[in-house]
């Protein structure tokens, strides 16, 4: 029985070692992938984004992003009312979280040729990958050592309750291993070099335009293509799920403004990550914002309303106190729970604009 553990734990150590091998020399070597392959709207926005001289702003989120802000409107108001000419693009991707949000942002800033002046940077938390997405390409394509520590530190240090700090190691160490054994790599880099190279498959910069696509707009083209979407109907039979989510702001918010000494409890493995990263764009004079969005549940205002204000106040800006906006949460400015539509997300740029205005303003 120890002959058979030695002889196993040996084969499977070199395996392991094959594997890296693999990863970390042969793969680099073969050039099948860029950093961005993890999603088709990924490469359409990167390539938008780096073909483009004249975007001198950034905004980098989840759907949250993506759905919701509105550079034509975000430039109108900020050039109206200051001297700052800005033209910005939306790299709002669905599902983007904190890490693999980072590591786009990374790797973004250091392809782009002329570097932006402004950078908007979504605040999540860290989440649990769902079980029926472990050990696809876009969960793992991102996993390096580096963020693999990162996203473990912050699970540890982060003020979740300790069922979901397990639940999100777990599955976090569960792709990252797969990640770094390359597991259905070559199967999914020729898929992805069989798409990238066919004409047409892809939206070109100028169809991806300025990157924002409200729900709506997506709405009307799946309708006229014949397919209903049951999202829309699914919340307009229950619109009082967004009130809950104002309730949700406005009960975070008042219990920390009673309770203020609450906020030096804070992830810091995570704010030490996005202070570093404030101070390492400033090297290419990037100034970095961190902006807290609207309509987030419950559990998120505990982690992350602490962080928010472990950062400089010149880098933060908070958009999510329903007290402050209480448009962001109105039925007739709502496509779901938690997003707007076209009318809210033209609301949300508008009030977005109007803070980053102000912020310039004083630091100046």
């Amino acid at each position: 029985m120890k002959r058979f553990v030695i002889t196993a734990f040996i084969f499977l150590s070199l395996i392991l070692a094959a594997c890296l091998f693999l990863h970390y020399y042969i793969i680099p070597k073969l050039g099948f992938t860029p950093y961005y392959w993890g999603d088709k709207l990924i490469t359409e926005k990167r390539n938008a984004a780096v073909a483009s001289s004249g975007f001198n702003t950034l905004f980098f989120g989840s759907s949250m992003v993506y759905r919701q802000i509105n550079p034509a409107a975000f430039d109108s108001v900020v050039n109206k009312n200051s001297n700052l000419d800005i033209k910005s693009f939306n790299f709002g991707v669905n599902w983007l979280a904190s890490s693999e949000l980072i590591y786009l942002t990374d790797n973004i800033l250091n392809d782009i040729p002329e570097k932006p002046r402004y950078v908007f940077l979504e605040l999540q938390r860290i989440k649990m990958v769902n079980y029926k997405n472990y050990l696809t390409t876009r969960i793992i394509y991102w996993y390096t050592p580096e963020l693999y520590k990162f996203t473990v530190d912050a699970i540890l240090h982060s003020r979740m309750p300790f069922y979901s700090k397990a639940g999100q190691f777990i599955s976090h160490t569960v792709n990252f291993i797969g990640n770094q054994i390359n597991l259905g790599y070559f199967t999914e880099a020729l898929r992805f070099l069989a798409e990238t190279h066919t004409a047409g498959l892809y939206r070109t910069p100028e169809e991806v335009g300025n990157g924002f696509l409200s729900l709506e707009a997506e709405n009307k083209k799946l309708l006229e293509s014949g397919v209903n979407p049951e999202r829309l109907n699914r919340f307009l039979k229950d619109t009082a799920t967004v009130y809950a989510r104002k309730q949700a702001s406005i009960t975070a918010f008042s219990y920390f403004e009673k309770h203020p000494e609450d906020l030096s409890v804070y992830n810091t493995a995570y704010a030490a990550k996005l202070n570093s990263m404030i101070e390492k764009y400033k090297v290419n004079n990037i100034h970095l914002i961190i902006f807290l969005p609207p309509r987030l549940d419950r559990l998120q205002y505990q982690e992350l309303l602490p962080v928010l204000n472990a950062l400089p106040d010149d880098h933060r800006l908070n958009m999510a106190d329903a007290r402050l906006y209480p448009g962001f949460y109105l039925a007739s400015h709502s496509f779901d729970v938690t997003h707007m539509n076209e009318k809210g997300a033209a609301l949300y740029s508008r009030n977005l604009a109007e803070q980053f205005v102000n912020r310039m303003i004083k630091m100046n």
